[in-house]
This record gives structure tokens, C-alpha cells and sequence, in this order.
């Protein structure tokens, strides 16, 4: 909670405390003496001095210890001894000034015993609301730190994971295009600049959150493009949109991972299409589905790059879309399909 709001809580509290005494004199039908309204004041004051001593004394001293023993007989010890103090205060109080006191007024401060008790009753009222409003901060302070922890981590770990894929997407592109260019292959110059697109959007436009779904098709495509250059037939990769892909937003690169997979891993002697990737949306979901032949159905039990690619994309999809996804990934003799379904939904 801000200072501010806690400022005024405080302020607030007191303003409505005092005006429970405050309403009983003026609404009172009998004049009420000098002297009982002096003693209402300087009974609130000690109220005010009970609370944030016990508040700000007190009580951080308890937190610090963490020992429920001894935070429990300390504070019945300072209830005892602030009740003395507030009685010894009041006695000082009322001697130094020079006021009539009323009848009624001097009988109760003539009762040590009475007034003894009303004091450690009142000590014990303000001594508890001031452990319970504290507790309620430092309960808030604490869950606000772990969140911002959690946050952090979060942050840290996502980073890492893109600066993962970032490496392992220019590993495989630049060996294509190294490909190309030992080939003397006039795609080659065609090849780079599309690398540079590429890597322009990863640099500067994948950095936020959330990105447009229209951009992250053009940037798919572009690397389809690119990946395709090494196949003979221009109908190898099948991808099709379907719905209407405007205003909607995904976290930017996160089916990239799919698609690289499914060209390193595809059977490219296989009929077109080797390849079929297919995005279609609706109001309240995004589904991606990818499909690619293979040769064998454990080529992907071990990645030559150190299996980076589906741990990384899962981790990123558990993180970035809690409970708001649907990951299946199945492998028979022949295919391996992924499905992917992000609820963009706002509740």
C-alpha cells in the first residue's frame, strides 16, 4: 500500500474515533463540565500515544524476533506498564493545571484501583488494533515482494529463454544460407536480405509483450521463404490462415520453435506437402496446428543443439499463457503433429 493511503487511513481512524466523544457532549442535554471535557482530550492522547508507540516500538521489535512467546508476554508487560504510565500522566496532568475539577471526575481519579483497570482495558484495546493493523501492512509488504520477486524472476527467465531461440534460429538459417552461397547459388543474395528482415523484426519489434498476430504471420512467412530456398519444390510447406487475424495480438516468436522443428526434422523426399501449417482464429482463441513427415519416429527424442527448442517454447507457453492453453504434441511412424490452441480471451 502507498504511503499516501496509508497516511490517510490513519488520519481517517482518528477523525471517526473522536467522533464518538465529541457527539455525546454536544448532544447532551446537560452542560458538561470543564474539567470532564479536558480529561476527554487528554484521554484520547494518551489513546493516540498508546497506539503508535505499540505501532512503531513495539510491534517492529516482535516482527523481528518472530518468537510468539515472547511477543505475546511482551506485550501483556507493555500493556501493564503503559496502563501505570497513562495513570501517573493523568495524576501529573491534572495537578500541574489549574482547573476546577467536577465532583464526579475527582471521585474516579480518587480510585486508583477503577481507574487502573478502565487504563489497562483501554491499553489492551489500542495495543491489539495496533498489532492487527500492523500485521495487515506487513502481510501486504511481504505478498507484494513475493509478487514482485515472482515478477522478476519471471522476467529473467523469459529473457533467457529468447535469448535462447535467437541462437539457435541464426544457427540453423546461416548454415542454410553458408549452403547457398558454397553453391554459388543466385538465391543466395536473396537469402541474406531476407535474413535481415527477419532479424530486424526479432531485434526490435519482438521485444514488447505482445504483438500484432498479423506481423508474427509475415514474419513466419518470411522465414517459410527463407527455409524453403533449400527445397526443390515451391509447394513443399502448405500454410493457411483462417478467421479473422486483425486487432488480435500473441507473444511475439512463440511458434517459431514448431516451424523451425518441423523443417529440420522433416522427411523431404516425401510428396508436397511435406510441411502443413495452419493458423485459424476466432473472438476468443488462437489455434496453431503443424504437421510434418518424418523418417523416424525418434528423431526427436535427442536435439543435436542440445534439445533447447521444446522445453524452451513449453516453458514459455506455462509462463506467458497460465492455464489459458492447450500443447499437444503426438509422433507416430510417419508424422509429427503439433496443436496449439492460446485462449486471447479477456476475462
Amino acid at each position: 500500500m502507498k504511503r499516501i493511503y496509508n497516511i490517510l487511513l490513519h488520519i481517517t481512524f482518528w477523525i471517526l474515533f473522536a467522533i464518538m466523544p465529541l457527539s455525546t457532549i454536544f448532544f447532551s442535554e446537560e452542560a458538561i463540565p470543564h474539567s470532564s471535557l479536558v480529561y476527554i482530550i487528554a484521554v484520547y492522547m494518551m489513546h493516540v500515544l498508546n497506539f503508535y508507540t505499540a505501532y512503531f516500538l513495539l510491534l517492529p521489535i516482535f516482527f523481528k524476533k518472530r518468537k510468539l512467546v515472547i511477543s505475546i508476554l511482551g506485550s501483556l508487560v507493555f500493556v501493564l506498564v503503559f496502563a501505570l504510565i497513562r495513570l501517573a500522566l493523568i495524576k501529573i496532568f491534572f495537578h500541574c493545571i489549574s482547573i476546577d475539577i467536577d465532583k464526579d471526575l475527582a471521585k474516579f481519579l480518587a480510585n486508583p484501583k477503577s481507574i487502573l483497570f478502565e487504563y489497562v482495558v483501554w491499553t489492551f484495546m489500542f495495543t491489539a488494533f495496533a498489532f492487527l493493523l500492523r500485521s495487515t501492512f506487513e502481510w501486504f509488504n511481504v505478498q507484494k515482494q513475493k509478487s514482485d520477486l515472482i515478477n522478476q524472476n519471471q522476467a529473467s527467465e523469459l529473457a533467457l529463454l529468447r535469448y535462447q531461440i535467437n541462437p539457435h534460429f541464426l544457427f540453423n538459417t546461416l548454415n542454410n544460407i553458408y549452403a547457398l552461397v558454397y553453391k554459388k547459388d543466385d538465391k543466395a543474395p536473396g537469402a541474406v536480405m531476407k535474413l535481415s528482415e527477419i532479424l530486424h523484426y526479432a531485434l526490435y519489434k519482438a521485444n514488447a509483450e505482445r504483438v500484432l498476430l498479423d506481423n508474427e504471420i509475415i514474419y513466419l512467412k518470411s522465414f517459410i521463404e527463407l527455409q524453403s530456398l533449400r527445397v526443390t519444390d515451391t509447394n513443399f510447406v502448405d500454410f493457411t490462415v483462417s478467421g479473422s487475424t486483425e486487432g488480435k495480438h500473441i507473444v511475439p516468436m512463440l511458434l517459431l520453435p514448431f516451424v523451425e522443428n518441423a523443417f529440420k526434422h522433416c522427411n523431404k523426399q516425401v510428396a508436397a506437402p511435406g510441411i502443413v501449417i495452419a493458423i485459424v482464429t476466432d473472438e476468443r482463441s488462437i489455434e496453431f496446428s503443424c504437421k510434418n513427415y518424418i523418417t523416424s519416429p525418434n528423431q526427436y527424442t535427442k536435439d543435436e543443439a542440445g534439445g533447447i527448442g521444446l522445453q524452451n517454447i513449453k516453458r514459455r507457453i506455462e509462463l506467458l499463457y497460465p492455464k489459458k492453453y492447450q500443447l499437444e504434441i503426438n509422433t507416430n511412424e510417419t508424422e509429427y503433429t503439433v496443436y496449439l490452441k492460446l485462449d486471447i480471451h479477456e476475462n
